[in-house]
């Protein structure tokens, strides 16, 4: 960690903006309405990395858990249509996971996260029915670019939610 000093550090001089020319800030994430993601996660690090990049991508309603017990009752309670979960999980694996999660819910949208790379690996995830897999380790941009692949992939199945009625 570097400790705050009085004195700014010297940066090179940028050049202004031409005449006329407005600086752009970085548009900020449009919400992504009616996409609920659940993430099952022991690793507190991984559970906070992908909560903080779903939302960066506009997600607003996330839920987490820390095994598949308490994810499934998160399931029974809410309407989950994204779920990003880890192989391991403390009461079944990721995989059995799965299976009971489509008994529940057919049409969920399911992340892996392993930390295993070998082509029978792969395709027995693929054949249990994940939509994406992430491998460890994995960047900040992977985690993005795989959510982005599944909120896309969630967004043209989704109801508009009914207009607010307004109020006199």
């Amino acid at each position: 960690m570097v400790a705050a000093t009085s004195q700014a550090p010297s940066r090179p001089a940028t050049p202004a903006p031409a005449a006329g020319a407005a600086a752009q800030a970085p548009a900020p994430a449009r919400a992504v309405p009616n996409v609920n993601v659940l993430i099952i996660e022991e690793e507190g690090y991984t559970r906070t990395l992908v909560r903080t990049v779903a939302r960066a991508i506009g997600v607003e309603q996330i839920a987490t858990a820390s095994g598949a017990k308490a994810a499934l009752k998160v399931v029974d309670e809410a309407k989950i249509n994204l779920v990003v979960c880890d192989l391991h999980l403390p009461e079944m694996s990721g995989l059995e996971f799965l299976a009971e999660l489509r008994r529940r819910v057919p049409h969920v949208q399911f992340l892996l996260i392993s930390s295993q790379s070998d082509p029978d690996h792969i395709q027995q995830a693929v054949n249990s029915g994940v939509s994406a897999i992430l491998v460890r380790p994995f960047s900040r941009a992977q985690v993005e670019a795989k959510l982005r692949y599944l909120v896309n992939r969630i967004a043209p199945n989704l109801t508009p939610s009914p207009a607010m009625p307004a109020h006199a």
